[in-house]
């Protein structure tokens, strides 16, 4: 008879074949679709190249999105418009004025 500890780590292991069963199993499937349904769109992506020692001070931090905001302007057409991690120091749902700036492209 297999002890208590052993029957809970065989447990375990089925729910989490299981899981991973079904992850595979959803993936093939969704593999399988079709993503070409909708129209195409043009993706833009703006790289501000802000050189490290301007990263996360106050004095260059309105300065940076702004960059961002003006090379995003340029990219005529694009339907979505990509930024690196670093293009934002602010939190836009928090600051008001970064988040009138960034509206204005988005």
């Amino acid at each position: 008879m297999p002890s208590s500890r052993s029957a809970r780590a065989w447990r375990s292991a089925r729910g989490a074949a299981v899981a991973i069963g079904a992850v595979v199993a959803y993936g093939a499937v969704r593999l399988q679709q079709s993503f070409l349904s909708g129209p195409p769109i043009t993706v833009g992506r703006v790289q501000g190249a802000t050189p490290r020692a301007a990263r996360w001070k106050p004095e260059t931090a309105a300065a940076n999105p702004d960059r961002y905001v003006q090379l995003s302007g340029r990219l005529d057409g694009a339907s979505v418009v990509l930024w690196p991690e670093f293009a934002n120091e602010a939190y836009p749902d928090l600051d008001a004025a970064v988040r009138r700036r960034v509206a204005r492209v988005a």
